[in-house]
């Protein structure tokens, strides 16, 4: 019973490629704010996961509504995920503390010089992807392991390692002005 199941989900993501796999991607990219192309691949690929893993698909009658109606809970969740990435800044405990315990003290060439790097850094970091600036700061700064991250933002540990990449690859292209 259960074989069956799975090779009927199987079949209907088969056709689900085969037929909508267009029109699945242009509604993703619509339904993205400022989408970047692999996000929208990862995406598609992860309603075609959801359609595997579905039940009863036989009972499906009409699959173009089902198959967008999981894309935009995907779309939505993503969403969501990206809102709560822009909530991530990175900061210089040191340096604000300095500027708490000093306010009328202009801050010496070795804190302005760390004042402008934190500046570059938080410019960077914000050219970036927000899932890539959130998988970034997860793994670096809080210290998450791949397997955290994986769970926390339910995607595959392919995908964290791809982000993570990603990320490393941008912030290593970027044009540093250190003094």
């Amino acid at each position: 019973m259960k074989h069956e199941r799975e090779k009927q989900s199987a079949e209907f993501t088969e056709k689900a490629v085969e037929h909508y796999g267009e029109r699945l991607h242009a509604f993703l990219a619509r339904r993205m704010h400022k989408p970047q192309d692999d996000d929208v691949k990862d995406l598609v690929q992860e309603v075609y996961m959801q359609l595997l893993k579905a039940n009863n698909t036989a009972l499906v009658r009409n699959p173009v509504a089902y198959i967008m109606t999981t894309a935009a809970h995907v779309a939505e969740k993503f969403g969501k995920r990206d809102k709560r990435a822009r909530h991530y800044v990175c900061v210089d405990s040191e340096l604000m503390e300095f500027a708490a315990e000093n306010p009328l003290e202009p801050p010496t060439d070795q804190m302005a010089r760390r004042l402008s790097t934190q500046k570059q850094l938080n410019a960077a970091l914000a050219r970036l992807p927000p899932v890539y600036q959130l998988v970034l700061l997860r793994f670096y700064r809080d210290g998450l392991s791949y397997v955290e991250i994986r769970r926390e933002l339910k995607i595959s540990i392919h995908q964290v390692e791809r982000y993570l990449a990603h990320a490393k690859e941008q912030l290593m292209a970027i044009d540093w002005e250190w003094d």
